[in-house]
């Protein structure tokens, strides 16, 4: 609970409907996200949150975040119930964590979506969930370290016009002044090596060494041939 890093204020801060934290392993972007979280639960009676992980345990970890820091404040606003799953206030806004899979994500409308470990989740997934917040007008948080030059995460934070929409922030372990980082960040060498310290720590999408395509004017073929039609916030399509 110390004080937030620049990049967590400017997050924090901003009043932006989508955003993408690129950041490095323990960077605090869980924590930004949770955080905005609360915001919306309390201060917008009635809403609806959606945390989304890969795993429902992932999710459960970012809904604790949240559940502990509403703790610190004394809960100002009650709670009507509370779960490891969701929390519900007692202005009638809930928090839900929900396991990535598009199946288990139809039919909501949220004030706000937390797709945490975003570059491991399906594009399926962003497909299924973009509507929830569509009705609403409501806001989108994808959070990620990279995993390979791919997916629909790799694709959006490089697509040309990603910026027209969606706000973008990128924080590697030299943007996070944390002795317990810095070591962690050592060891890593150490043990796993560059290529994993780029990508886990310095916000690097390597290449996948075991792809059977590796050149990278193939792994952006599909930026290219995209149409100005499509909408922005998922630029992945399957190849007919």
């Amino acid at each position: 609970h110390g004080p937030p890093y620049p990049w967590q204020i400017n997050a924090l801060r901003s009043p932006s409907r989508r955003q993408l934290y690129l950041t490095t392993r323990q960077g605090g972007k869980s924590s930004v996200a949770a955080t905005k979280s609360l915001h919306v639960a309390m201060f917008t009676p009635g809403s609806l949150v959606l945390m989304v992980s890969p795993s429902q345990k992932q999710s459960e970890e970012i809904i604790r975040k949240a559940r502990n820091a509403y703790r610190l404040l004394g809960r100002p606003m009650g709670v009507a119930a509370e779960g490891t799953r969701h929390i519900e206030l007692a202005n009638g806004s809930r928090i839900e964590s929900l396991p990535g899979t598009e199946k288990s994500n139809v039919g909501y409308t949220a004030a706000l979506v937390v797709i945490d470990e975003a570059a491991r989740t399906d594009s399926e997934l962003i497909e299924a969930l973009m509507p929830t917040v569509a009705v609403s007008g409501g806001s989108v948080i994808a959070l990620s370290t990279p995993k390979g030059a791919r997916g629909w995460f790799y694709e959006l934070w490089h697509s040309p016009q990603v910026d027209t929409i969606w706000e973008r922030h990128r924080a590697t372990a030299d943007d996070v002044p944390s002795p317990e980082l810095a070591a962690m960040v050592e060891e890593a060498m150490l043990t796993r090596g560059p290529r994993h310290v780029q990508e886990n720590y310095y916000c690097s999408f390597e290449a996948d060494e075991s792809a059977f395509f590796d050149d990278p004017e193939v792994l952006h073929r599909s930026l290219t041939l995209v149409g100005d039609e499509e909408p922005l916030w998922f630029p992945e399509r399957k190849a007919s």
